[in-house]
């Protein structure tokens, strides 16, 4: 996982199918982690149309390592208000913390067995 390395007990929710972990439709994110920190992160949408989601986090550098991770994977952009879109999500890189390491963070992404999810095979690390 991008925020958080190795397995983490983490409440989440949003709308994305329940029923398949594999959805990338989603546009309503909450997690948490559960381990201690209670650092937690929300994205909502504000616009439809184009799709502008909105990053909240506590701390604050929670939101930013969110908003990074999302717009790098979906090739957006970010931005502090709507006036000011656009921005490339590398600008975020000093507000996500000095204890977060975002190239190995993206590294460990990369890895992830998650990223071999489908929505015919959403649970690739079990076997058949």
């Amino acid at each position: 996982m991008f925020l958080w390395p190795g397995d983490r007990n983490l409440d989440s929710n949003g709308d994305s199918d329940p029923d398949n972990p594999a959805d990338r439709r989603w546009t309503k994110l909450y997690m948490r982690d559960r381990e201690g920190t209670e650092a937690a992160f929300e994205i909502w949408p504000v616009a439809q149309d184009p799709l502008v989601l909105q990053v909240l986090g506590s701390p604050p550098e929670m939101a930013a390592r969110a908003a990074i991770f999302l717009a790098l994977e979906t090739g957006g952009h970010w931005s502090a208000d709507l006036a000011d879109v656009g921005r490339d999500p590398m600008e975020l890189k000093d507000l996500v913390g000095p204890d977060f390491d975002l190239t190995e963070a993206l590294d460990r992404a990369n890895r992830s067995v998650w990223r071999k999810a489908t929505r015919e095979n959403p649970y690739p690390n079990l076997k058949a």
